[in-house]
C-alpha cells in the first residue's frame, strides 16, 4: 500500500496501493475489520435460471460465496432467486454473472432492473405449466405401463383377467 486517507465527516477511506502488489480484497477486508470498523454493503437479488433440484442450490451458492466480497448468498430454488450481500467496488454484477455462468447456470436479471411483474408472472406460469407436464407424463407413463403389460398375457400372466382383455383396454 503506498498511502491511506481517512475522512471522518464521510465515513470514507481512500486507499492508494501499488500496481505492482496490489492487495487481495479479502487482505483489505481483514485489514478494516482487525481495526474495528465494518465495511458497508449491499444487498441485490438475482433471478437464476436453470436450477432443478437442491444440489443446484448449493452449487450456486458456492459459486457465489466463492467471489471476494461477497458476504454471504442464500439461493431459494422455488422463487429462483439469489439473495447476495457483497461489497460494493469489490463485487461487479459481471463478476457474479461469470461464477453463475461457470457453475453452468444462468443470471437471468436482477431483481428491480426495470422487468415488470407481468415478466415475473409469466416465468412463474411456465415454472407451473413444467410441473403439470410431468405430472401428466409420469401418469401417462403408469398407464401405458399397465395397457402394455395387459397386451402381453404370455410375458405377464399374473396380470388380473380384466387386463388381460383386449375389448376392456
Amino acid at each position: 500500500m503506498v498511502s491511506a486517507r481517512v475522512d471522518l465527516e464521510t465515513s470514507e477511506a481512500k486507499l492508494h496501493v501499488s500496481s505492482n502488489d496490489p492487495p487481495t480484497p479479502d487482505a483489505l477486508i481483514a485489514a478494516v475489520k482487525a481495526t474495528g470498523q465494518s465495511l458497508s454493503t449491499e444487498k441485490t437479488s438475482l433471478t437464476i435460471g436453470g436450477m432443478t433440484c437442491a444440489s443446484c442450490v448449493m452449487h450456486v451458492e458456492h459459486a457465489l460465496k466463492g467471489i471476494a466480497g461477497v458476504q454471504m448468498a442464500q439461493v431459494n430454488l422455488a422463487t429462483e432467486k439469489a439473495s447476495v450481500v457483497f461489497i460494493p467496488g469489490f463485487v461487479s454484477l459481471g463478476a457474479m454473472r461469470i461464477a453463475i455462468e461457470d457453475a453452468g447456470y444462468q443470471l437471468s436479471g436482477v431483481v428491480g432492473d426495470g422487468r415488470t411483474d407481468e415478466d415475473e408472472i409469466e416465468r412463474l406460469s411456465k415454472t407451473r405449466e413444467l410441473r403439470e407436464f410431468r405430472k401428466k407424463a409420469v401418469f401417462s407413463l403408469f398407464l401405458g405401463a399397465i395397457i402394455f403389460m395387459g397386451n402381453m398375457e404370455e410375458v405377464f400372466p399374473w396380470m388380473p383377467n380384466v387386463l388381460q382383455n383386449r375389448y376392456t383396454l
